[in-house]
């Protein structure tokens, strides 16, 4: 009885197989089909959001019958969502997705042309069978049609005979187009685009620079183009040239010179920017220091407080020194701001110390605290720039910004004549961001800073968290101090990952002397933060690979 009732439960089992392998597709399959189904309907939807969402999951079932005509149908919907899913899901198929698009490039609604054109360019070289028409969408009335279509021909090697022959068009639209749709790198594109910087067009030229501030990482190519475009009758035109010199950084005397010209365009905002600009290059524009200091009395404020920052920077202290006194007189505080940090220099004569120190004194909390900054940059060689700042961080001010500029600037002073004290008063100071900077500037002065240990460990535990974080670095930079370490193992338990990874990272910079945070560390080794876990495995090895090692044993 036992044999039969096996042999019926196997001769069950081999019915349900043999009829599972001749009854249709696998349960998987007619499930795969029927969410396809629901997807199509859902591209009905009178909702464009659900319409637009089935699009783009129908993209992972473009092999399903049904859903290549139902994506190229919603490439028509009066919304444009739905059109731009569409064209991404098409965009993924294949020869015939480009066919789809070309001839839907020929539609009536600009907006469902641009879609088609956006899509080939997703397609990149696999919409070489739609080259013609894309040619043809060259001249499409709407704008970013012809941008999608060029630069879609860009990317088909087939057609980069025809894509470079469109740059010599007749018709500054497709000119436009194609400039714009340049690859960003190939010596032949730089030479395409300094000859379009030439272009009797303003959008040509507009677009002939835009593609040259792409390819900046080669300035020897793209300074000459650009210098040309800095004269250009458009001021748009200069406008975009300045933005793109000043991504080059290249104090080169033809960029210098190109720039120097525009001090005197009749723009006030380019004047504004070529100040701007020659101030980010530093000594290199010193030629142009005479046109500098004309600026620092041009009717334009903007004009004037760029200039004051660019005579600081650009300009011996010979030379920008007097003509930056004579700035700090101007009515408007921003360009005294920028003409007293103008004169923070390590080489700065007593005259030029004494106008700094005054402007301590400024009405406008902005002068005075780039005043405090300009004394950190003169350096402790000068006893009064130190006592100012020191005076200044003990609550000399009653602005917390210039009290937290002061802090920093100690930083540059070292341990020296009583800052490392005037800090650690900083630490108990009202305002949580002068407290901050404090933290960070002890950081920066290390173990020279000891003498702030205790203060520091009366800050570790501040609130908010990102106060403990610059104690944390602070008491990693000092070293193994009495206290230290004890409490960083403590704050290794703080609710905030951060404070956390700060305090692993601190015991690492201790090193060996941190030893007894080796089995809080290991610990560490499981917190739920990876960065904390991997700052921990650097304390670790930094903590072990400088441990003393015990003496080795004597041979006998």
């Amino acid at each position: 009885m036992r044999t039969l009732a096996c042999l019926a439960i196997l001769t069950g089992l081999l019915a349900q197989m043999h009829f599972a392998a001749y009854a249709g597709e696998p349960p998987e399959a007619e499930a795969r089909k029927k969410r396809v189904a629901e997807l199509i309907a859902q591209l009905n939807d009178k909702d464009c959001s659900v319409r637009g969402k089935a699009a783009e999951v129908l993209g992972n079932f473009t092999s399903e019958e049904g859903v290549f005509p139902a994506l190229v149908k919603l490439l028509h919907d009066p919304d444009s969502w739905p059109r731009s899913k569409a064209a991404a899901s098409l965009s993924g198929m294949g020869p015939e997705a480009a066919k789809a698009f070309a001839e839907t490039l020929q539609d009536k609604s600009p907006g469902v042309r641009e879609m088609a054109a956006l899509g080939l360019c997703w397609m990149a070289e696999r919409a070489a069978p739609a080259k013609d028409a894309l040619l043809k969408a060259l001249e499409d009335e709407n704008a970013r049609a012809r941008d999608h279509a060029a630069v879609s021909l860009a990317r088909i090697p087939q057609a980069k005979q025809e894509f470079l022959k469109a740059f010599s068009d007749p018709r500054v639209t497709v000119r436009a187009a194609i400039t714009r749709a340049l690859p960003d790198s190939g010596e032949e594109n730089y030479g395409l685009l300094a000859k379009a910087v030439s272009d009797p067009e303003v959008s040509v030229r507009m677009a002939a620079v835009g593609g040259l501030s792409r390819l900046v990482e080669d300035a020897d190519l793209v300074i000459p183009p650009l210098v040309t475009a800095l004269g250009d009758a458009d001021k748009g035109v200069r406008v975009a040239a300045m933005a793109a010199i000043g991504q080059v950084k290249q104090g080169s005397p033809e960029v210098i010179e190109g720039v120097r010209k525009l001090l005197a365009d009749p723009d006030a905002g380019l004047r504004a920017a070529a100040a701007g600009s020659l101030a980010g290059m530093g000594a290199k524009a010193a030629t142009a220091g005479a046109d500098l200091i004309k600026a620092l009395s041009d009717e334009n404020q903007m004009v004037r407080e760029a200039a004051a920052y660019a005579v600081g920077t650009a300009c011996p202290t010979r030379e920008s020194a007097p003509a930056l006194l004579k700035a700090l007189q101007d009515k408007e505080y921003k360009v005294r701001a920028m003409a007293v940090l103008g004169m923070g220099k390590p080489d700065a004569g007593p005259e030029a110390v004494a106008a700094i120190l005054g402007s301590l004194k400024d009405e406008w909390s902005d002068v005075r605290r780039r005043a405090a900054t300009a004394l950190g940059v003169v350096g402790p060689k000068n006893e009064a720039a130190t006592a100012a700042l020191v005076a200044l961080v003990e609550g000399g001010d009653k602005s917390s910004e210039v009290r937290q500029a002061a802090a920093d600037a100690l930083h540059r002073f070292g341990g020296e004549k009583g800052t490392v004290q005037a800090l650690a008063k900083a630490l108990k100071d009202r305002d949580l961001h002068v407290r901050s900077m404090t933290a960070w500037s002890l950081a920066r002065i290390g173990p020279q800073a000891r003498e702030a240990t205790g203060a520091l460990l009366a800050a570790i535990d501040e609130e908010p968290a990102w106060v403990r974080l610059s104690v944390m670095n602070a008491l990693g930079a000092i070293g193994a101090e009495k206290g230290v370490v004890p409490a960083l193992i403590k704050a290794l338990g703080d609710k905030e990952w951060e404070v956390r990874e700060r305090a692993c990272g601190a015991l690492g910079r201790i090193g060996g002397p941190a030893a007894e945070a080796l089995p809080a560390l290991e610990k560490a080794l499981t917190d739920e933060s990876a960065e904390v876990r991997k700052l921990a495995a650097y304390a670790i090895g930094k903590i072990k690979s400088q441990r003393p090692r015990p003496p080795e044993p004597e041979v006998f």
